[in-house]
């Protein structure tokens, strides 16, 4: 459980952050809605499954559990508060995010409206996983921000299609 005021805190400014990026999805433009890659598929309760279930953990213990974690082992000292081992596995987060326009499912200028959310989703989880010293806070926040985050996105969706018969 690691340090649970710490990770405890951590997740309700998570929480708080999230909730300001879902008022902004909400006074988004239904064709700027469109631009985002994702909630758009014809089966998304597999999607749900899978951002709600399997993201989150498998990316946790990938990113903060074996690359910051023996990072951490390697590197010692840090940038005011964080480590520079958090900082790595964040740029490494980031680039292996890189896949996404690479496959095709973002277009270049859907990647780049996602980075900057990227970057400080990356310095969220890695710094939780820093203070915490637990895996459960990071794969909570991300679990919670994916499947909030995709829910919400094809509500919207949905709610266009059927408030304007589109």
């Amino acid at each position: 459980m690691g340090h649970i005021k710490k990770g405890t805190t951590m997740v309700i400014i998570s929480l708080i952050i999230l909730l300001s990026s879902l008022i902004s999805m909400r006074k988004m433009k239904y064709s700027d809605l469109l631009k985002v890659p994702y909630g758009s598929y014809k089966n998304n309760k597999i999607l749900l499954v899978y951002v709600w279930t399997l993201v989150g953990p498998s990316e946790e213990f990938f990113y903060r559990g074996f690359i910051q974690g023996n990072l951490r082992m390697l590197i010692n000292g840090s940038i005011l508060t964080i480590e520079y081992a958090t900082l790595i596995a964040t740029l490494i987060f980031v680039i292996a995010h890189v896949n996404n326009f690479l496959v095709g499912k973002e277009n270049k200028e859907q990647f780049l409206s996602l980075l900057p959310g990227r970057i400080i989703m990356g310095l969220i989880l890695g710094y939780t996983f820093q203070v915490s010293e637990s895996l459960l806070y990071p794969v909570l926040i991300h679990s919670l921000s994916d499947g909030i985050t995709i829910s919400y996105l094809i509500f919207l969706k949905k709610r266009y299609l059927n408030d304007y018969h589109l």
